[in-house]
Order: C-alpha cells, then sequence, then structure tokens
C-alpha cells in the first residue's frame, strides 16, 4: 500500500467540503439534493477528522468529528453517529502521539 499523502489529502476533502457547501446553500429548502449534500458534508468532515488524526492533530479531529456528529444526527444518518462518536472516544482514550 502506498504511503497516505495526508496535506494533499486534507486539501481535496477541504475542497469537497466547500463544494458541498456551495451546492447545499444552492439546493431548494428540504431539497432532495439538499439532503444529499448534507450527507456528504457529514461524510467530508468525518474524513478531515480522520486526516487530523492522522496528522497528530487531535483538536482539529476533535472538532471535524463533532460537526460531522451534529450533521449526521440533523439528517439522520444513524451509521455517521455511530462513527463519530466512536471517534471521539478513541481520541479521548488516547494522549496525543509524540
Amino acid at each position: 500500500m502506498a504511503p497516505v499523502n495526508i496535506p494533499q489529502a486534507t486539501a481535496w476533502a477541504q475542497k469537497a467540503l466547500e463544494v458541498a457547501q456551495k451546492a447545499e446553500g444552492e439546493s431548494k429548502v428540504a431539497s432532495e439534493a439538499r439532503l444529499e449534500c448534507q450527507n456528504v458534508i457529514a461524510v467530508v468532515l468525518f474524513n478531515l477528522g480522520m486526516l487530523n488524526e492522522l496528522n497528530n492533530e487531535h483538536g482539529k479531529a476533535q472538532s471535524h468529528y463533532e460537526h460531522a456528529l451534529e450533521m449526521s444526527k440533523a439528517v439522520g444518518m444513524n451509521e455517521g453517529v455511530m462513527e463519530a462518536q466512536e471517534a471521539l472516544k478513541r481520541l479521548k482514550s488516547q494522549p496525543p502521539r509524540s
């Protein structure tokens, strides 16, 4: 398996978040497209948290996981809720790596 280029992956995830947030803002209220954008935003926030965690940026990871949890709850994405809760528990149970 090739090594992960965390900065590049983070840049792509940030761009995905920007695009999804823009599309969400342009979607009609309570439309199917808006809901799909919100699902994408929740997933991208979680992925950003994972990348932050891999890069030992626990504060940023926690923030992204918390936002992913909020968004997952808002859109009724149960798997996103469970994954974000597990990630937050994992962060709290381990000290930051050196």
